[in-house]
C-alpha cells in the first residue's frame, strides 16, 4: 500500500526533502491530483519516479508529466497516456 505525501508548490527552486522511500504507486499521486486541482487552481502536474511501479489506473484530470529519474526505467504499464520524460 503507498501513501502520498502533500502536494507541494513548485517555487522554482530544487527543495526537495526525500521522507518516504520503496512502494511507489502513482495511482495515489494521481488522486490526490483530481482531488486538488480545482481548488489549487493547477493548470499541470509533473510527478517524479523512478518507474519502478505498478500499473497507473487512474486518469488525471490535468495534464500530467511523468519524469523518470536517470536510473530509472520507462516500461512500466499505464490504463492512460501520459508524457513520459527520463532525465539524463
Amino acid at each position: 500500500m503507498a501513501d502520498c505525501e502533500k502536494p507541494k508548490k513548485y517555487t522554482g527552486k530544487l527543495e526537495i526533502t526525500r521522507t518516504k522511500c520503496g512502494g511507489t504507486d502513482l495511482n495515489c499521486a494521481i488522486e490526490e491530483i483530481n482531488k486538488g486541482y480545482k481548488k489549487n487552481n493547477w493548470n499541470f502536474a509533473i510527478i517524479t519516479t523512478d518507474g519502478y511501479i505498478p500499473t497507473i489506473t487512474v486518469k488525471s484530470k490535468i495534464p500530467t508529466m511523468i519524469l523518470i529519474t536517470n536510473r530509472g526505467h520507462m516500461n512500466f504499464q499505464s490504463n492512460y497516456k501520459y508524457k513520459t520524460v527520463k532525465m539524463n
